[in-house]
């Protein structure tokens, strides 16, 4: 009578020090040292697998992705994808972090909504609501990317696309208070704090209502210097992708400020400083005056809620390029001599 077949799949040590899975006559490589968490963890998945089929994937057991090997592709990825200077890969950095940190060693297939939903509990330590949703659907994106690359069964995005976002007031959640305008005072309180380069930075800021990113990657060859307002057009921005146009106005109260400083190349920047160098900046002054610290992209709220007062809502939109779907039909008349017109409108005939 031959030797009864093993129930089980057996985990063995390879001769260079890895870990191997067996079953009926197969051998497969496991990835890591042999008994390290991730070696244990592939087999475990192998065995799950064995357990649901009957056999052995036909692919090595080391191109089973987890977790963190698709985190950390994804985040390779996104640094060449999105454009220069975007902070979206860092935010999608906050958001894969604690899904990482929770389940990372598991295989990207083994994940399913529940492991989601603690994923987004445990950022609700840190984080409100709206963020905390914001950021379980960047990683459902991320296991979309999964998908189109082959690493992660659509199945299985599927399933944690089919996840609700917390609604107001549920899990012991509160919602921060919406993000407004920085108040004249507080602007004027730092403008007297801050050296001259920032001083002048934050006033071309508040003028022309740009993107943080936007701003600071601001070169002369991108700027339209003919007539009383400059314009500005982004080499990349945040709407590019939607194949939108950028037109960012410069008022002529700020053109001296950036003649005076302009760079000796058309390729240099106005002002060589990174998004957190910038916030940073303003923090500490915030934190000398002992005021509320406010964040720069606050000067675009500023200047949205004064536009809207002087030329309407839809003009405002077009002047600061809203990106969100309820006004995304200005684009569809962002011109030069539209964005000039709404200058004129704005600063003509005035002191501001």
């Amino acid at each position: 009578m031959g030797r009864p077949l093993n129930a089980h799949p057996t985990y063995l040590r390879h001769a260079d020090g890895t870990g191997r899975i067996y079953w009926r006559g197969q051998f497969r490589n496991l990835p890591g040292p042999y008994q390290s968490p991730e070696s244990l963890a592939a087999f475990h998945q192998l065995c799950a697998i064995v357990a649901a089929t009957g056999a052995l994937p036909i692919t090595d057991v080391a191109k089973i992705f987890t977790v963190a090997e698709l985190a950390s592709r994804f985040l390779d990825h996104a640094k060449t994808d999105y454009r220069p200077g975007s902070q979206e890969p860092l935010y999608l950095g906050y958001a894969l972090k604690p899904m990482v940190d929770l389940f990372g060693l598991k295989g990207v297939d083994e994940i399913r909504p529940a492991e989601l939903r603690a994923v987004r509990s445990s950022m609700l330590k840190s984080v409100c609501r709206k963020t905390a949703n914001r950021r379980a659907t960047q990683i459902v994106r991320v296991f979309r990317w999964g998908v189109q690359e082959g690493i992660v069964h659509v199945d299985t995005w599927k399933a944690l696309e089919s996840v609700d976002p917390i609604p107001p007031g549920r899990e012991g959640t509160e919602d921060y208070e919406p993000i407004g305008p920085v108040s004249d005072e507080h602007f004027r309180i730092v403008m007297d704090i801050v050296i001259d380069r920032t001083k002048d930075l934050l006033r071309v800021h508040r003028a022309t209502g740009a993107r943080s990113g936007e701003l600071l990657a601001m070169t002369p060859a991108q700027v339209d210097m003919t007539g009383t307002d400059w314009l500005y057009s982004p080499i990349d921005h945040k709407t590019k992708r939607r194949k939108k146009d950028r037109i960012i106005g410069i008022p002529r109260t700020v053109v001296p400020i950036l003649l005076a400083r302009m760079p000796e190349s058309k390729e240099e920047r106005w002002f060589p400083l990174k998004v957190n160098s910038y916030y940073n900046a303003v923090k500490r002054a915030c934190l000398k005056a002992k005021i509320p610290v406010w964040h720069p992209h606050q000067l675009r709220h500023a200047l949205a809620t004064e536009a809207k007062k002087i030329v309407g809502e839809e003009a405002a939109a077009t002047l600061l390029s809203v990106s969100n779907e309820k006004t995304a039909k200005v684009y569809a008349r962002v011109t030069p001599e539209g964005v000039r017109a709404i200058l004129e409108q704005i600063y003509g005939g005035t002191e501001r």
